[in-house]
């Protein structure tokens, strides 16, 4: 990994034993420790008690958070130097989308590879991806970020129900076969699944017991769509040949998903821009619901503020995700702390870091993620502050640079 300065810190074996110090060292779950010390034993933070005899690395005045991670992206769009537009009209973007989908000229092979480059190049240590196919069957993958790798169905033609069914079934035997860790479900948006396809993927994520992801109350024309058949969505769709009036009923609000969703093993909402009050205490009385929350994409393509906030004030886990290209200028999580910050100033950097760590790793079931805490997987990012601002982490945090990319578990290569 080159971009790591060599001078701050050296590459270490699985079985080294080392002790660390900082002048601030975040664990992902609190204020910055000033002077903080940690240790690394066989891959693992342990209690510094186990470091009787080791030699201190001193890393100097820089602040030590967890591997941040990334839980909303679609790799596939990673070859895109620009967001796709016109990102302020919901409708028009998919359709152009969908063209561009239709139009690459390079492979999604190649976008994906450099996806996954760019997430580990900007301090990103596990992700959830969003495919459209079964790339993660067909690929090795090593000395990158973890992926968490949900496929994704739609479709709205009740001829086509069993159809996808069936590929989703087969898609999880053989990467149960296969022993792939971290494989789940997407049914992609209400607006784009037939009833009949929404409900059986959630039968087939229970059976096999496995974690969903699904877009939900992401724009007014979602709920336009949902409530009365109608809309910009509709118009698109009509266009298409694929819409039918009768699919979904008219009335229908997103609790009306929430509640079946609420069934499975745990679900990892994304955006939820649009929750009302209901479907916002809804999903805070289930504990297996989290919400991925893409600060950029909101902006570029919403109006108004995402509720985020209220999310947190009700106990809700919110995670951040970078969304795709198509969406984003880019797929650093680093930036979206930092375009965070610039709209919540008064925010702790702590208390925002914690959406990009500790949450995230919560909202994607990895328990060994996220923390700076004995017990957990011995990865983290170093974080060279301004000479200014050295002594005030938490107003100054996001103005520093990403300069060292620590992780322990080095057995995976992108192949």
């Amino acid at each position: 990994m080159p971009w790591i300065d060599a001078r701050v810190v050296e590459r270490h074996s699985l079985f080294t034993k080392t002790r660390y110090q900082a002048r601030w060292v975040y664990t992902g779950l609190g204020p910055p420790i000033r002077n903080g010390q940690f240790t690394v034993l066989d891959g693992r933070f342990v209690e510094n008690t186990f470091a009787t005899n080791v030699e201190l690395v001193d890393l100097g005045d820089v602040a030590v958070i967890p591997g941040l991670i990334n839980a909303h992206t679609h790799l596939e769009f990673s070859d895109l130097t620009h967001p796709v537009e016109p990102r302020r009209s919901f409708s028009q973007w998919i359709q152009n989308v969908i063209h561009t989908r239709r139009t690459r000229t390079g492979t999604a092979d190649a976008a994906i590879r450099r996806g996954l480059e760019e997430c580990q190049s900007t301090g990103t240590t596990a992700l959830a991806e969003i495919a459209t196919s079964d790339w993660i069957l067909k690929h090795s993958l090593s000395n990158g970020p973890d992926i968490h790798f949900f496929r994704e169905f739609l479709g709205l033609r009740a001829e086509q129900v069993d159809d996808q069914l069936n590929a989703a079934k087969a898609f999880l035997e053989q990467a149960r076969s296969a022993e792939i860790p971290n494989v789940g479900l997407s049914p992609h948006a209400p607006y784009s699944l037939h009833p009949k396809l929404f409900h059986g993927l959630c039968d087939l994520a229970g059976d096999f017991q496995v974690p969903v992801t699904m877009h939900l109350a992401e724009s007014p024309a979602e709920l336009e769509l949902l409530a009365n058949g109608t809309g910009p969505l509709v118009d698109l769709f009509t266009a298409l040949g694929l819409w039918r009036s009768d699919v979904i009923p008219t009335g229908t609000r997103p609790i009306q998903y929430l509640r079946r969703l609420v069934e499975l093993p745990r679900v990892l909402i994304a955006h939820g821009n649009l929750f009302d009050t209901e479907e916002l205490d809804f999903v805070a009385s289930s504990p297996n619901f989290s919400i991925a929350y893409c600060p950029r994409t909101h902006a570029a393509m919403q109006s108004g503020t995402h509720p985020w906030e209220q999310m947190r004030s009700r106990g809700i886990p919110v995670a951040l995700g970078t969304d795709s290209r198509a969406s984003n200028p880019d797929l650093s999580i680093w930036n979206e702390l930092r375009f965070l910050h610039s709209r919540h100033p008064d925010r702790p950097a702590s208390e925002l870091l914690q959406l990009a760590t500790a949450n995230g790793a919560k909202a994607l079931g990895l328990s060994a993620l996220g923390t700076i805490h004995p017990g957990s997987r011995a990865t983290f990012r170093i974080v060279t502050l301004p000479e200014s601002a050295v002594d005030t982490p938490e107003q100054a945090l996001f103005s520093g640079e990403l300069t060292g990319n620590i992780d322990w578990d080095d057995s995976r290569q992108i192949g």
